[in-house]
């Protein structure tokens, strides 16, 4: 009975976002989102142009004509480089594979805790950031595949490959703001 309890608060859930759904549709599936930026960058990647405002902007309104002016690349280097296999399809099929590499990162990540925190099924599907994060075309759920193994390799000792896996997370650094207390903590402390 509590199996079935769980899976029908997980189901009400996914409900409750789905319904969250309704007003942002045609926004989400016309791309109008963060993903027209990275997809930018992508086909921008191994050029002088990647940062050349006038060229970024140039290229967005070339597959979108009707995207905000102030777009432009805000990551690394290597992350365009990282995303150029994008640039080989057109842009809403770029669109649907990134998305589903970023609910693939996220379902990884919630499969793979899960069984340390009973209720992370539950909490993630009434996660409304990350919800957001999925329909405005948002990178930071690529993070956790990266996040979990950085935790993984960091319980079993292995130190430099952890610290190698948590060097790709500078794509976005602005999310990684608690890692430091997290390895300072000592080991094993808060991860």
């Amino acid at each position: 009975m509590a199996k079935l309890c769980r899976v029908l608060e997980i189901i009400l859930g996914l409900t409750f976002l789905c319904a969250l759904e309704i007003p942002f549709r045609n926004t989400v599936l016309l791309g109008h989102n963060d993903f027209s930026t990275f997809y930018t960058g992508a086909k921008l990647a191994h050029t002088p142009a990647l940062y050349h405002h006038e060229i970024v902007r140039q290229t967005v309104r070339s597959g979108w004509p009707d995207s905000p002016e102030q777009e432009v690349y805000l990551r690394a280097p290597f992350y365009a480089v990282l995303l150029s296999p994008l640039r080989a399809f057109p842009y809403r099929t770029a669109l649907f594979i990134f998305t589903c590499l970023t609910v693939g990162s996220f379902l990884w990540f919630v499969i793979q805790f899960s069984r340390e925190c009973r209720d992370l099924a539950i909490l993630a599907a009434f996660s409304i950031p990350m919800f957001l994060n999925i329909n405005g075309g948002a990178d930071v759920p690529l993070l956790l595949p990266f996040l979990g193994a950085f935790v993984l390799l960091s319980r079993r000792g292995r130190d430099f490959a952890a610290g190698f896996i948590l060097a790709f997370c500078a794509s976005n650094f602005t999310c990684l703001s608690s890692c430091p207390s997290c390895c300072c903590s000592g080991k094993n402390g808060a991860c």
